[in-house]
């Protein structure tokens, strides 16, 4: 009776712990430039080709890194389309390669209507729990997109502040070490 007690919370707990690795996003690593966009001060990551809401989206690694879901009132004011996502030397190499991205895994599924014309940043794979593609036709039709407090389709994008660049920074840090610099002659 002790062996099968011991064997049943043996299978239960490997059960609440393959449940556990199930519900994290794919990949626990940070969002590599290449996937996300940057506009208006503000990085931009496509991140589910389904709603928020769905429970297939996972911001609890990427939260420590300032990632939050997109409201729509940010999304009106960056003005972003699907457009917004190609790049030069993003992950998914839909124009230059295989509409695949080797690190992650990620690729542009729905591809309808007027395809991209080059090379699409998807960031699907760090925050989904199950899917590695993002639907261009539906982003392209420009109302299927998903916001936080403002519902309307799918194809869900995150939001971080953009880092400060690193010449900004060290002129923000020369700035400073001037001020100080004048300070203490003021007061010597």
């Amino acid at each position: 009776m002790k062996k099968n007690l011991l064997l049943l919370g043996g299978v239960a707990l490997l059960i609440c712990i393959m449940s556990g690795i199930a519900s994290a996003a794919l990949i626990d690593a940070p969002v590599p430039s290449n996937a996300y966009i940057t506009v208006g001060g503000y990085d931009v990551a496509w991140v589910s080709p389904t709603d928020e809401s769905s429970g297939e989206i996972d911001f609890s690694y990427q939260s420590q890194f300032g990632w939050q879901l997109m409201t729509g009132a940010l999304f009106n004011q960056l003005g972003i389309s699907a457009s917004s996502f190609v790049k030069a030397g993003a992950n998914v190499d839909y124009v230059t390669g295989n509409n695949y991205d080797e690190v992650s895994g990620a690729f542009l599924g729905a591809v309808y209507g007027t395809p991209p014309n080059g090379d699409v940043a998807i960031a699907v794979p760090y925050f989904s729990t199950q899917w590695y593609h993002a639907d261009w036709g539906d982003a392209q039709a420009g109302n299927y997109w998903w916001f936080q407090n403002d519902s309307y389709y799918n194809e869900t994008l995150a939001y971080r502040v953009s880092a400060i660049p690193v010449p900004a920074a060290v002129w923000l840090f020369g700035t400073g070490l001037a001020g100080l610099m004048a300070v203490r002659r003021r007061f010597l």
